[in-house]
């Protein structure tokens, strides 16, 4: 799955859409240039409010598993959520 950051907004590449119980999908992400250099996290987050944190390796993660759906955000450290 393609995730595009820019102007610090994410969305999702040709409107994808994840089964929120598969554990073989990894995230990738696009940075605009306004993230160059720096640590990248991405928060995972179910609808019943967990979350995962999950920080990127070259640009891309594991999407978490989560029965009940999620939502992602990325922050770039230092940062706080």
């Amino acid at each position: 799955m393609n995730f595009v950051i820019e102007k610090r907004l994410i969305k999702t590449e040709n409107d994808e859409v994840v089964i929120s119980y598969n554990s073989d999908y990894v995230a990738h992400f696009q940075f605009d240039s306004e993230w160059d250099g720096k640590v990248k996290t991405a928060r995972f987050i179910s609808k019943d409010r967990k979350y995962i944190d999950v920080v990127l390796a070259d640009d891309s993660c594991k999407i978490p598993t989560f029965p009940t759906g999620w939502s992602c955000s990325v922050r770039r450290s230092p940062s706080s959520w």
